[in-house]
């Protein structure tokens, strides 16, 4: 009696299998074109496409209704996001808007109720309640919007922000 002979047969390569290195190919490919979109969003940002419009000059002057001077307690520093602007009443009861950017580097400015000072997150300049330098490496104090009370009512005029070197009593209002 014969013994059958087991013979194996190598299995054929299947032709729609993808070899390793076609694998590697367009994993490849993939991660460069990632890179381009990457480099391509980085790009547009930077060069300031699809940012939206600033507001015309008419829209930003439409002054911001405040409230009334009896909602402000004094050495208080209260943020208004609709005006993107705080409102600050002092301890001689006069009123100052700021500007939250601070002069150094344009970065947003937060205020430490705790130490009554707006501190700077990025540079560590720090502004007293009046916006003038507590510690640098801010040059000038914080920039600030006209306000105006008339019958007890606070408005802010945020058009534009007026750059000051030092701060004068003119530069607040009074009831």
């Amino acid at each position: 009696m014969k013994k059958k002979e087991n013979k194996i047969i190598p299995a054929q390569p299947d032709k729609k299998a993808l070899s390793r290195r076609s694998f590697f190919h367009i994993g490849r490919r993939w991660i460069v074109g990632l890179i381009l979109v990457e480099v391509a969003a980085v790009v547009t940002a930077f060069l300031g496409f699809g940012r939206k419009k600033k507001k015309s000059d008419a829209a930003l002057s439409q002054p911001v209704d405040a409230g009334r001077i009896s909602d402000y307690r004094e050495d208080t520093a209260t943020w208004f996001r609709k005006g993107g602007f705080f409102l600050v009443r002092m301890s001689d009861g006069g009123f100052v808007a700021l500007s939250p950017a601070c002069p150094h580097l344009g970065c947003s400015v937060q205020w430490d109720d705790s130490a009554k000072r707006f501190n700077c997150p990025c540079h560590s300049s720090a502004f007293d309640i009046k916006g003038s330098i507590a510690a640098s490496p801010a040059t000038r104090p914080m920039d600030y919007f006209p306000v105006r009370i008339k019958s007890g009512k606070i408005t802010v005029d945020v058009g534009q922000p007026l750059q000051r070197n030092i701060f004068d009593k003119k530069q607040a209002a009074y009831a």
